[in-house]
């Protein structure tokens, strides 16, 4: 017994002089993982985000992947897709390295990443922290979050700003993995250094919505790279004195074409703005890392309202927004007719034709040729070339291998180069086929089959299951039955090309011309502005239409969630009932009334006052099955651009429908505008409307409308307003209105207060903007 304890007593003496745990040297795993998802984990609902992986070998060369499950179900439904996101990793001994994966943060709420090896076993579990936020996250480029103090403490409409420091080489090069970021702003940061890839998708993601701020101070010439995209309206850097901040370094702005002056103090312009696309970019004339605009009380407000932020969004409850639209699209799609199988009559007349060829003519022609007795040897070739070219036929006819078939959203925005694209694709397989799907280099999801029907009538919610490869490959699993697995893509693609033009309205007359430099021709086009539209016709590449609209008045605009889908809908109307052929039209009516929910400013207070749908064949995405490029048995595509709207020259009316709110604080939450809702005695809400930069700094009158539903109560409008006016850098409650109380970006806040004794429901808020001296 001495003799065993001495022999322990040692090696624990020898594992100390070591300098090694005891306890350490049995339980230290081999290899450690570690995640970083989104944005400082940080990032908004339905949206793309990058997973930031760093794993640690100490042992011997790993060769597995990083695996993340989820569960794509339908609530209480029994079927489910289960999607497996695989990304393929090699670590040699003694190596750490780094990888990113992209992921849905619809998928991410429960399950956690793991590493495998090649075998599948669990190498290590991978935590990470994801929460989804609707605070304005603003992304640093340059100088270090902590040179931001007051930019990093503000708050906007009850929002928490959060500055997250974005590393250039670990900034993502794909510009839907940047929805999360509400801005990005540029400080001391050389754009010339920044990757081709990367600089395009910076580009690609503001012309899809997003803001950019350059910031310049006596560092303004590092900004110098972004000529080529746009022209900055800066000059010398001069030593300024500005009233209210203090004595600093400031660049000049000189605003040139498609520029306009966004915020001055006496004659020094200390921010401009341009329009690229949907989104904007804002020069900064200063350094807001520098005193002593580091510590001004306006700097929070100036650069936040810069952002067109979107409605705030609050997590949890219900389907999941991407889900949801994929939903909605795989029902539509789902209806598309499948190819027939070729009918007896048609089978007969082949079958009928191989018995005479087969028959008197092979007797005829040996005859002829004195060679009967070869009918030993032609007669059995025939047959076999008789049965292959039935089966090729028959094979052909109803696509016995694979059918697909898909619906795409292709989403445009004026002087942008690049489509948002959201494309759903079916994949039609007899029982046991697997194959590997792509649709071009676009991010997928699992979709949830839809409801099988058997042959004997009985029903069934089928269980699926797919590999996702590096998110941008499917392998659909084997069914037992026929039946349809889908994908849902999402990408950002480069065309050349757009609808080019714009429209001028007064009061409710919109007219202009537009001319298509698309690729690709456009069928059944309409120019829509509120609920009214205006039929266009087919729309060939090069062509030129005009418009002459009456946009309908303020108060019809309150029936139903979606005004875009609804005149979609009433657009494609039978003309004296739908016929046999009319098929064509009810699919699109379908799947126009889901596409529109995938377009993300639809549900917005951004949504244009102007909008061009066509439905086109053009294909975005190229899909692939088993690396093969493959056509859509049906495809549908649905194109929608935001049109350019100038206001009349002279004095201008325009209408409240046009310059839509949303509500920013009401009982101290921040929620979007929506289409009508209740308000009793004494109960408030804070809405902000956003004047089109045309009308800014030319309004001569404004007038907030929100309709009562069903009309106002014995004739009095139930409501009190209280405009507020934008001072020192805050918002200040005033009593009066008028063109003086147009903040920064052309924003407009009024309190809403309900005077009458009982619930009122109500519509849509409105601006209504009057004005004199605006050049369409």
């Amino acid at each position: 017994m001495w003799g065993s304890l001495l022999r322990w007593f040692s090696v624990l003496v020898l594992a100390m002089l070591m300098g090694v745990p005891a306890a350490a040297a049995f339980a230290a795993p081999a290899v450690t993982a570690q995640a970083v998802a989104g944005f400082e984990g940080r990032a908004k609902a339905g949206k793309w985000v990058p997973v930031e992986i760093t794993i640690t070998n100490a042992g011997v060369e790993l060769q597995g992947a990083v695996q993340f499950e989820v569960e794509a179900n339908l609530g209480g439904a029994p079927g489910f897709h289960k999607g497996l996101y695989e990304t393929p990793v090699v670590v040699p001994p003694g190596a750490t390295k780094r990888l990113t994966v992209e992921l849905p943060t619809d998928l991410m709420a429960a399950p956690a990443l793991r590493l495998v090896g090649a075998g599948g076993e669990t190498v290590a579990e991978i935590p990470y922290q994801l929460e989804e936020t609707s605070d304005v996250l603003v992304g640093v480029l340059g100088v270090e979050p902590g040179e931001l103090p007051a930019l990093g403490g503000a708050r906007v409409a009850e929002r928490a700003v959060r500055l997250i420091r974005l590393d250039p080489e670990r900034l993502p090069a794909d510009p839907i993995l940047l929805e999360s970021l509400d801005a990005v702003l540029l400080d001391r940061f050389n754009w010339s250094e920044l990757p081709a890839q990367k600089q395009r998708a910076l580009q690609d993601w503001v012309e899809q919505g997003g803001t950019l701020i350059a910031a310049a101070g006596p560092e303004a010439k590092r900004l110098e790279g972004l000529a080529p995209w746009i022209s900055l309206p800066l000059g010398d850097v001069q030593t300024v004195s500005v009233a209210g901040v203090g004595t600093g370094p400031i660049a000049v702005v000189e605003p040139n074409g498609g520029w306009t002056v966004e915020s001055q103090v006496g004659s020094t312009v200390l921010a401009a703005r341009q329009e690229k696309g949907r989104g904007s970019v804002h020069t900064l004339a200063f350094d807001p890392a520098l005193e002593p605009f580091a510590s001004w009380r306006g700097l929070p407000a100036l650069v936040t309202s810069m952002a067109d932020l979107p409605p705030q969004q609050w997590p949890g409850g219900g389907m999941p927004q991407a889900m949801g639209i994929n939903m909605a699209l795989a029902d539509s799609l789902n209806q598309f007719p499948m190819r027939e199988i070729p009918s007896s009559r048609r089978l007969l007349v082949v079958l009928g034709v191989y018995a005479l060829v087969i028959g008197p003519v092979h007797f005829l022609l040996l005859r002829g040729l004195r060679r009967l007795g070869w009918a030993m040897l032609t007669l059995p070739v025939l047959v076999a070339a008789g049965g292959a070219g039935v089966w090729a036929y028959t094979k052909s006819a109803h696509a016995s291998d694979l059918l697909v078939n898909t619906v795409s959203v292709l989403e445009a925005q004026p002087g942008a180069g690049a489509l948002r694209v959201r494309m759903l694709s079916g994949f039609f397989t007899p029982p046991g086929a697997s194959h590997r799907v792509a649709a071009g280099h676009a991010l997928l999801t699992p979709v949830p089959p839809t409801y099988m029907v058997r042959p004997d009538g009985s029903g069934s919610m089928p269980q699926l299951a797919s590999t996702f490869s590096e998110g941008r490959q499917a392998q659909l699993g084997a069914k037992a039955e026929w039946g349809m697995q889908a994908v849902s893509a999402e990408a950002v693609v480069p065309i050349r090309g757009t609808v080019a033009g714009a429209l001028t309205v007064d009061a409710q007359e919109m007219t202009g011309r537009l001319t298509s430099h698309l690729p690709f021709r456009l069928e059944d086009t309409i120019v829509v502005s509120g609920t009214g539209f205006l039929k266009l016709g087919d729309l060939e590449p090069g062509a030129t239409v005009g418009v002459a609209l009456l946009t309908p008045a303020f108060a019809q605009e309150f029936e139903g969630e979606i005004p875009l889908a609804e005149v979609l809908m009433r657009a494609s109307q039978f003309d004296g009932g739908p016929g046999p052929g009319d098929y064509k039209i009810m699919r699109r009516q379908q799947v126009g009334w889901a596409a529109v929910s995938a377009i993300s400013w639809v549900r917005s207070a951004s949504q244009p006052p102007a909008v061009l749908m066509g439905w086109t064949d053009y294909q975005a995405l190229p899909v692939t099955v088993d690396g093969r490029k493959v056509a859509a048995a049906r495809g549908l595509a649905l194109y929608v651009q935001p049109l350019p709207v100038s206001l009349a020259a002279g004095e201008f009316a325009l209408p409240a429908s046009m310059v839509p709110g949303r509500i920013v604080d009401y009982h101290g939450m921040a929620i979007q505008a929506v289409p009508g809702w209740n308000m009793a005695q004494g109960e408030e809400a804070i809405i902000e409307f956003t004047v089109p930069v045309a009308a800014v700094g030319r309004a001569t009158e404004v007038e907030v409308k929100i309709p009562p539903l069903g009309g106002p109560p014995g004739g009095q409008d139930p409501l009190e307003y209280y405009l507020y006016r934008w001072a020192d850098g805050s918002w200040q409650k005033a009593a009066a209105g008028g063109p003086a109380f147009i903040g920064p970006g052309g924003v407009v806040r009024v309190k809403a207060v309900q005077v009458m004794s009982d619930r009122i429901p109500l519509g849509r808020p409105g601006l209504a903007v009057r004005g004199r001296g605006v050049t369409p």
